[in-house]
């Protein structure tokens, strides 16, 4: 990705819009993915503005449990879920064996669950 974004003038990602209308044309869930992240490629913290933004054109959830994620972040990402009527999900970003798998409490995480047939009621 890093190649592609100094590199080429030619890389055009698709819109939020188009991604969302992908995942629901799937049978799938749009979720943001860690939106309190600062640091890396793309790495913008979602604000309100931008997450009202998406939930116009269709977004289902946040990523509101995230390693990186402050506390006042988690409470500011709950409250954005709660305002919205979004679904809630919690990951660890472990991309090989060695890095540790984040635990979260499953609780507020027990209707995306549901959604995508993981667990019954």
């Amino acid at each position: 990705m890093r190649f592609l974004l100094a590199r080429s003038g030619s890389y055009n990602p698709p819109s939020v819009a188009e991604v969302i209308a992908v995942a629901h044309q799937a049978g799938g869930v749009a979720v943001l993915a860690h939106p309190g992240r600062s640091k890396g490629v793309y790495a913008i913290p979602a604000d309100a503005a931008d997450i009202a933004s998406m939930v116009a054109i269709g977004l289902d959830g946040l990523e509101v449990f995230y390693p990186a994620h402050t506390p006042a972040q988690i409470q500011f990402l709950q409250q954005q879920a709660e305002l919205h009527h979004l679904l809630i999900s919690g990951g660890s970003d472990s991309h090989h064996p060695n890095q540790p798998l984040a635990q979260w409490d499953a609780t507020p995480m027990l209707p995306l669950l549901r959604r995508v047939g993981l667990i019954r009621s």
